[in-house]
């Protein structure tokens, strides 16, 4: 699988409490490796597994599979009327896209948009780049300007077939111009225009607010009994 000569070793991870449904235990076996060819990946993608920083994984949950990897085919998709709405009130802002590198201004959007969405105000520098940019695989980064006003950052993977989507913050006094579906709008888009048939964006979890938005997105797929089916909205 790893085209270098490092041994890769699968483990398998002890049950602890699921971050997503709490009264739920999660398992899961993984790896970890420096380098991973981009169509490794890819074709773990395909099987259900994910990565978090240098770490792949693929869950294994007792008596549980409501975490159900989604992605889009993206030359099927269609905007539905909030979309469209959306894309046309974001239409002035600017997107770059970079190599996944390090940046102070990424950094402190990342770290506040923790701190005010989630409370979690232990961020730092090693946290953020172990999990974002230490990356085995090819990384981008997305990033939205409001003028010179840096409101958005997407860490993305890139693969011959697909890109995955990482992780998404933003700056919270542009809530109102729903910056998270405007990136995945515009991850879409960029997979249509590198000829990629898919835009992987995680986990779909039915029953977690924060996961099951992704059913809002057309021409959508779940890997369910170890195969892609069309997710019926």
């Amino acid at each position: 699988m790893n085209s270098s000569t490092e041994k890769i070793e699968v483990y398998q991870s002890k049950p602890e409490l699921c971050p997503y449904l709490h009264d739920r235990t999660r398992c899961s076996i993984f790896f970890q490796t420096e380098k991973l060819p981009p169509a490794a990946y890819e074709h773990l993608l395909d099987g259900g597994w994910r990565r978090c920083g240098k770490m792949f994984y693929l869950n294994t949950c007792p008596n549980c599979a409501e975490c159900l990897p989604l992605r889009i085919v993206v030359d099927d998709f269609k905007p539905d009327r909030t979309q469209k709405r959306i894309l046309k009130k974001n239409a002035g802002l600017r997107t770059e896209i970079v190599n996944a590198e390090f940046d102070s201004g990424d950094y402190r959007l990342y770290a506040r948009y923790l701190e005010e969405r989630h409370g979690d105000k232990s961020a730092n520098e090693d946290d953020y780049r172990n999990f974002l940019l230490n990356s085995p695989v090819e990384s981008l980064i997305m990033r939205y300007y409001d003028g010179d006003t840096l409101i958005g950052v997407a860490w993305i993977d890139e693969m011959p077939k697909s890109i995955s989507s990482v992780y998404f913050a933003f700056d919270r006094a542009f809530e109102r111009q729903s910056p998270g579906v405007f990136s995945i709008l515009k991850q879409i888009e960029l997979c249509k225009r590198l000829g990629k048939k898919f835009l992987h964006l995680g986990f779909y979890i039915k029953d977690c607010r924060k996961m099951n938005y992704k059913i809002n997105y057309s021409a959508s797929e779940l890997f369910d009994n170890n195969e892609w089916t069309p997710l019926i909205r």
